[in-house]
């Protein structure tokens, strides 16, 4: 059985690999907002699981209770990599998201996006040891 991580994971290096196909471009932005809605079809999934009721039928009832479940795609791998990500820029734990630290730190979308993955194959490299369950 495949977990969610696998998923995750599996998923990311397609994009890496085709981001055009995935995103429309090359793009750290881009990538961001894949996750951004693929973060929210799992909450939408995740509701209609707890609820037996169809989001269609009641969006905005659903839309005012999906704070109550947060579903997120690769989390606490995420949280850990943010971690990673503010301590490789010397951030501590600020305000700004992984995209924003990255993407102020290079001089193009696509510079950003080399660089995300590249930070994620360090941080990889150097956790390969830590269980992320979730």
């Amino acid at each position: 059985m495949t977990s969610k991580l696998d998923t995750f994971l599996f998923l990311l290096q397609k994009i890496r690999e085709s981001p055009e196909i995935y995103l429309g471009r090359k793009s750290l932005i881009s990538l961001v907002q894949f996750w951004n809605g693929y973060n929210f079809r799992l909450n939408i999934e995740e509701w209609e699981k707890s609820t037996g009721h169809s989001v269609i039928m009641n969006f905005d009832n659903a839309m005012k209770r999906r704070g109550r479940v947060r579903k997120k795609a690769g989390y606490p791998f995420m949280k850990e990599f943010s971690k990673f990500v503010h301590s490789y820029y010397d951030q501590g734990r600020g305000a700004y998201s992984v995209a924003m630290l990255i993407s102020t730190n290079c001089n193009s979308e696509e510079e950003a996006f080399d660089k995300y993955f590249e930070l994620h194959d360090m941080f990889l490299e150097q956790n390969s040891d830590l269980p992320f369950y979730y």
